[in-house]
């Protein structure tokens, strides 16, 4: 989906659910309109939506705005916050920018891969006598120096963790894992913590954690 701002500005809009746009071309939209629904359509592996503008054909960077294309035009990454951005003050605020972030942290019942769409399901539902039990993280944006570690705590005395890192190089995207095979007739019943760090330059950077319930 293709919004036309005027002036040479535009918007694209991609990976939406399929049949959820509540626009047709040529359609006139108000500022906060409902456009669609985050999907999980085209080229991806996770649900989400693809944000981009362009500026008389050129890639700008919302958090920069136009004053990054003053140097001919070559896109370039975000260091500072800058007072250019294309975002209001109120939208700046509720969407702060992250250089990486843990997109997606939660329990399958089998390791899955970093291409996997909706991990999750992909993996399979932890349950009672499922064979193993993973604890997954998706990161973006990992960088050079990062360490991630991970960790689930259960009942009667169920404990794991792992580390990753410190990378040698920044990835866009970064998969970890931690998790045990069933070795007993069945996962003991209860709580089992998850949680997700990311440390860099000797500083937590975030933190995200995850619960399941077994019956």
């Amino acid at each position: 989906l293709v919004v036309d701002h005027g002036g040479g500005m535009v918007s694209q809009y991609c990976h939406l659910r399929r049949g959820s746009l509540l626009v047709r071309p040529g359609a006139r939209v108000a500022r906060g309109a409902a456009l669609g629904l985050v999907g999980l359509s085209g080229a991806t592996q996770m649900p989400h939506v693809h944000i981009s503008f362009r500026y008389k054909g050129k890639i700008v960077d919302p958090y920069l705005g136009l004053e990054e294309l003053a140097d001919g035009g070559a896109p370039k990454c975000r260091t500072s916050a800058d007072a250019s951005s294309l975002w209001r003050a109120d939208v700046l605020r509720d969407f702060p920018y992250s250089s990486s972030r843990v997109i997606e942290a939660g329990f399958a019942a089998k390791p899955i891969k970093l291409g996997a769409r909706e991990a999750e399901a992909a993996g399979g539902v932890v349950r009672a006598l499922s064979p193993n039990l993973v604890l997954f993280a998706r990161v973006i944006n990992f960088r050079d120096g990062d360490t991630l570690s991970m960790a689930i705590e259960g009942p009667q005395g169920f404990r794991v963790s792992q580390s990753y890192g410190p990378l040698a190089r920044q990835k866009a995207r970064y998969l970890g894992l931690v998790g045990k095979r069933r070795r007993a007739a069945r996962w003991p019943a209860g709580d089992y913590h998850g949680e997700v760090k990311v440390t860099r330059g000797g500083a937590l950077h975030e933190t995200r954690r995850v619960v399941l319930t077994i019956d």
